[in-house]
């Protein structure tokens, strides 16, 4: 039993990760004029979504999900990342 708790929150902590980096890529290709939605949805993991804002020189990215590392007959986990970076200059 404690076997399958401890796989299953390294499942999670994956999925975390998983979502941090799509956020941190998704905002920087948003700040360098790319589409940065469509490369945090490709890169996020299944079921995730993905928004991603610009405002006052500034793209916010947001990558969340629910994820159920334990199986659905268990409490899930909701796991979320962000990541704001800097619209660089001379970006469209």
């Amino acid at each position: 039993m404690l076997l399958g708790f401890s796989l299953g929150a390294v499942d999670a902590t994956l999925d975390k990760l998983r979502c941090t980096d799509a956020a941190r890529d998704a905002a920087l290709i948003q700040a360098r004029g790319g589409d940065g939605t469509a490369l945090g949805r490709a890169e996020a993991p299944t079921g995730a979504s993905v928004v991603v804002t610009s405002e006052s020189g500034f793209v916010r990215a947001t990558v969340s999900m629910r994820t159920s590392p334990l199986g659905t007959h268990l409490p899930g986990v909701d796991v979320t990342a962000v990541a704001v970076v800097a619209v660089e200059p001379g970006a469209p």
